[in-house]
């Protein structure tokens, strides 16, 4: 039991007021009466008693008690509860998914430096590792991260985080202890396509296990080993040691020809786009195809004398990307596209400021490229290759040279978890912030005070005034 506002007890020293006022009431000093009036007072009255009596009157009581009730009141007397310390823990996380290892060390070392206070646990990520009561936060970068965390726990007065590597901002928000107490080998943390090959990328010290999958080399870049490798099977993985994995499935390409495609420069264009079998998957694009779609359309154009006429292009068009248009003759062929309302002209032919026709067209309704020659027979090779790539990428929405030939997929560790190691401790743990709860009863007692109050305002208008004669 203790009181919060002791100062309050002054108004108790309004009762000695009260009583004093109560026992020495001023009375009459002189009384005229008649001598008549004397004597019958005195045969009435019993033989005198020298021990004086006084009587406090129900007033008098309700005041005191008003009184006294209101100075404990005010002086807010309470319970005080002792609290058990809160502490909000931050973890990196250094795992994907629901993988995250050594989290019951860091949690103990968290306990440990947290002297018996209750943990709130936060991490980031889209689902919460098998641990309970962890409370989660959006991904993303680690000062974002550190940003939800001190903006949820204003209210939390002491801060741990546990952190893959220092960082300014966590230094003034708590003590800051490394996440790891040793540095991991050989961690996978980055798989991605680069044409026709798989680049892995991961820390020094350790082996990664892939199936279906052929090296090629492997190479120290900077902190990191690049390995690539090439897809063996339609379907691989690549794992390292610490149960990261990734898989990797075969994107196919499948090009189909039609009859307009047969020369052996056409086979070889073709063999160039390495393009895969058609086996079950249906061709993505045609070339030479008149029947389907989409598809690259040739000689689709009537004859026309070319020699004097003067070539346009539509230079902002992506068939035209890194492409040295002096390299293709687009006279040769002698053939012109007549003008089509349905279809973009890309290139056009005039002469003497008339237009002679079109020499290559874009269906965008039917997804066909025409073209009134063959530019891929008659070009030089080089040239013929980064035009039909540029060609299909019309078609496709992206170049051949640029799809990437297979598909990644499986949560990895960030490069800044990755490369986890111990560092110094840093911050401090604000153990001087205790918490406690209180359970004041001023209410109660002011409530008793106010109903005397009441009571007393209630008796002084009951009483009867005196008749004045």
């Amino acid at each position: 039991m203790s009181l919060l506002a002791a100062p309050a007890l002054l108004l108790l020293l309004a009762i000695p007021a009260l009583l004093w006022l109560a026992l020495h009431r001023t009375r009459p000093a002189r009384l005229e009466a008649g001598t008549l009036f004397i004597w019958r007072r005195v045969a009435q009255q019993a033989p005198a008693s020298r021990k004086a009596t006084r009587r406090l009157e129900p007033l008098l009581w309700l005041l005191l008690a008003c009184a006294i009730l209101a100075g404990l009141g005010a002086a807010r007397p309470g319970v005080m509860a002792q609290q058990t310390p809160r502490a909000a823990v931050f973890i990196e996380r250094i795992g994907a998914g629901q993988i995250e290892p050594q989290l019951e060390d860091a949690l103990g070392r968290a306990r440990a430096a947290a002297e018996g206070a209750k943990l709130e646990v936060y991490m980031a990520g889209g689902e919460a590792p098998a641990q309970p009561d962890v409370r989660l936060l959006a991904p993303g970068a680690i000062e974002a991260q550190l940003a939800q965390f001190e903006a949820r726990t204003r209210d939390v007065p002491a801060r741990i985080l546990l952190l893959c590597a220092p960082h300014p901002t966590a230094q003034r928000l708590g003590l800051v202890l490394p996440r790891l107490t040793a540095q991991r080998r050989g961690v996978l943390h980055d798989v991605g396509v680069q044409g026709e090959q798989i680049v892995a990328r991961s820390t020094p010290g350790g082996a990664l296990e892939p199936r279906g999958l052929a090296p090629v080399d492997s190479r120290a870049q900077g902190d990191d080993v690049l390995t690539r490798y090439t897809l063996s099977q339609p379907l691989a993985e690549i794992t390292d040691s610490h149960g990261n994995r990734v898989t990797i499935r075969r994107a196919p390409f499948v090009v189909g020809v039609g009859g307009q495609w047969s020369s052996r420069r056409h086979r070889a264009l073709y063999a160039a786009l390495n393009a895969d079998a058609a086996d079950e998957d249906p061709p993505a694009v045609w070339l030479g195809s008149a029947e389907f779609k989409p598809a690259l359309r040739l000689n689709a154009g009537a004859a026309a004398q070319l020699d004097q006429a003067e070539i346009s292009y539509d230079a902002g068009h992506a068939l035209f990307a890194d492409l040295p248009l002096g390299g293709i003759d687009w006279r040769a062929g002698n053939r012109v596209l007549a003008r089509d309302s349905g279809r973009r002209p890309l290139v056009s032919a005039s002469r003497d400021g008339a237009t002679v026709g079109d020499l290559v067209q874009l269906d965008e309704n039917d997804n066909v490229l025409v073209f009134a020659a063959d530019p891929f027979e008659s070009a030089p090779i080089a040239e013929s290759a980064l035009l039909l790539d540029n060609a299909i990428g019309v078609l496709l929405g992206q170049r051949p040279s640029a799809m990437p030939r297979a598909t990644v997929s499986g949560d990895l560790p960030t490069r800044r978890a990755a490369h986890a190691a111990p560092f110094e401790t840093q911050g401090q743990f604000q153990t001087s912030t205790v918490a406690s709860a209180s359970r004041e009863f001023a209410s109660w007692l002011l409530i008793l005070a106010a109903l005397a109050a009441v009571a007393a305002s209630a008796s002084v208008s009951r009483r009867p005034q005196a008749i004045q004669q």
